[in-house]
């Protein structure tokens, strides 16, 4: 009888074991630059480093439209947007979101995808699955974010699990380096200059 009861249990395990990769979620993150406003949007100053980041509705508010654009919005119906501006003073060419996921996270197993609206910062997380631990997603690539517009992630999820509050990073250029750039191309030009003499 135990025998009986022991093949029962390892057969039901087996089948959620090959079962449970289809019953986890998906998640879509949707980037798109656009002109101008959003609510409440986080700027990303010269030379911020990571900034925190956290997850807003995407429903009307009070105080003025949809992200990004009032009706009509590709947003309207996305469990969460997060919006940024760039007030870096130039082009945005790369973006990183950070999530920390932890241990026991009912979004681990989920399978993330990043798409984008159209043609800016194009090269993105492509499709992967969620693990514990740090995520980094980059966005690169395509048309860099002129300074001042808004760049909007709306996150849907067939599961309701949702990514949580992270951080926001675009790349910093070490001035030691570009002294270090600067020295070096200027020893070559000497080195040029006393050959041609």
């Amino acid at each position: 009888m135990l025998k009986q009861i022991f093949k029962v249990v390892m057969v039901a395990g087996l089948l959620l074991t090959v079962a449970s990769p289809a019953l986890a979620g998906s998640i879509n993150l949707m980037l798109d630059p656009i002109t101008g406003g959003g609510n409440d949007p986080y700027y990303i100053l010269p030379g911020a480093g990571s900034s925190p980041i956290t997850w807003q509705s995407c429903t009307a508010m009070p105080s003025g439209p949809l992200p990004p654009a009032g009706p009509g919005s590709e947003f309207i119906g996305d469990a969460a947007c997060l919006v940024i501006t760039n007030y870096t003073g130039g082009s945005i060419f790369d973006l990183k979101l950070t999530f920390m996921i932890p241990t026991g996270s009912p979004l681990i197993g989920d399978t993330l995808t990043c798409s984008n609206e159209d043609s800016y910062l194009t090269a993105n997380c492509g499709t992967i699955t969620i693990e514990a631990g740090t995520m980094s997603l980059t966005f690169s690539g395509g048309t860099p974010v002129p300074a001042l517009d808004t760049i909007v992630f709306g996150e849907t999820s067939t599961d309701g699990n949702l990514l949580p509050n992270g951080s926001v990073s675009v790349p910093t250029y070490d001035p030691s380096t570009l002294i270090l750039l600067l020295a070096g191309m200027s020893m070559l030009a000497v080195a040029g200059t006393r050959r041609t003499a």
